[in-house]
């Protein structure tokens, strides 16, 4: 049986691949992306968004920057809400939560030589799933409509049940080309022009560089070392930050001398202090919804992304949405405000502790 790799392993020569076995552990344990994205963390975001969930389920949702921004904002309440709404799944939920479900499918699992048993005994592979959800989106997205999910799963079993290799092989080429095909774009567009540019441009460049050069040169002759002086503060202040770092960020040599202490308490920065804030205005709003103080818009789900950006760049869309900048949001609390407009490190009463502990 062929073993299957990454989308991003373009020409197939990466040692990072999975057994058709691992791909059938995944697969065997849902036949509708359903199954897998109203369970977990996710099915504890849809009660949240919709205002019908226990107080004890904030806390595993709140704000945490602890393993990245990046990492925290695909989790997010309000992330997985516009997915809903849209009709979309997203990686991590598969990732996550198919390792919930147990193994069900006996033809399946007869297909590459195994049980049901066995297999529902076998962990999932982390790897196999990234492959899975390639191979089901076309590229390696996070997200993917659902309808688009569904039916490529269904491409991956014979109408005898069994898995299809070739079908599943054929889903990963053809992410393997569209993310070629971006590639071309990005960065590859931009390189071509810069190329030509600097095809054209390089003798004038080089001539430019000769007669700084000179310059500096003259500089030094006529007052001495002390002409250098500026620039090399500037270029020990550059090595001083890339070595040692900021309060927010430890430098190379720091972080290698001193270590990282994983419990230290560490400073947010800006981005992820306006996301904290953020989160805690959409955390008053679902405690508003859940007091019936505040009705949930409702739309029409599986809307789709060609939908969404006609009714995105509609006018209607637009005036609503440019009136609700306006408007400041509602806070069921002074003391809030406060909170929020603290900045980390500072000493005044008040201020809102934003270390991660």
């Amino acid at each position: 049986m062929a073993d299957f790799g990454r989308s991003s392993d373009l020409l197939q020569i990466g040692g990072n691949k999975v057994t058709a076995r691992q791909v059938v552990n995944v697969l065997g344990r849902w036949n509708a992306s359903e199954d897998w994205d109203s369970i977990g963390r996710t099915g504890r975001m849809d009660d949240y968004s919709s205002g019908d969930y226990y107080d004890d389920d904030v806390q595993t949702l709140r704000t945490n920057f602890s393993s990245g921004a990046a990492y925290y904002m695909a989790r997010r309440p309000q992330r997985r809400a516009f997915c809903k709404t849209y009709g979309l799944v997203q990686r991590w939920a598969h990732a996550e939560n198919v390792a919930m479900l147990p193994f069900t499918d006996e033809a399946l699992a007869s297909s590459v030589g195994a049980t049901v048993e066995e297999l529902n005994a076998e962990p999932i592979d982390e790897l196999a799933a990234q492959v899975v959800f390639d191979a089901l989106c076309g590229s390696m997205s996070g997200v993917v409509e659902q309808e688009r999910c569904d039916e490529m799963r269904a491409t991956f079993v014979t109408s005898s049940g069994s898995f299809d290799e070739e079908a599943f092989s054929f889903a990963l080429d053809e992410a393997r080309g569209t993310i070629s095909g971006a590639l071309l774009v990005f960065p590859g567009l931009p390189i071509l022009v810069v190329g030509l540019v600097a095809n054209k441009w390089s003798p004038v460049a080089l001539a430019s560089l000769s007669g700084i050069a000179s310059q500096v040169q003259a500089s030094v002759d006529e007052s001495g070392p002390a002409a250098l002086l500026l620039p090399t503060w500037a270029a020990l202040g550059a090595l001083f930050t890339v070595l040692i770092g900021t309060n927010t960020a430890p430098g190379v040599l720091r972080r290698w001398v001193v270590g990282v202490d994983a419990d230290a308490e560490r400073q947010l920065d800006y981005k992820e202090r306006a996301i904290l804030e953020q989160d805690e205005l959409y955390l008053q709003k679902m405690a508003r919804r859940k007091r019936g103080e505040e009705e949930r818009v409702v739309v029409d789900t599986n809307m789709g992304m060609g939908n969404y950006l006609r009714r995105v760049l509609s006018a209607d869309f637009v005036a609503s949405s440019f009136r609700r900048t306006l408007t400041p949001p509602k806070d069921d609390s002074a003391a809030t405000r406060q909170r929020m407009r603290s900045t980390p490190g500072s000493k005044r009463a008040g201020d809102k502790d934003f270390s991660i502990r």
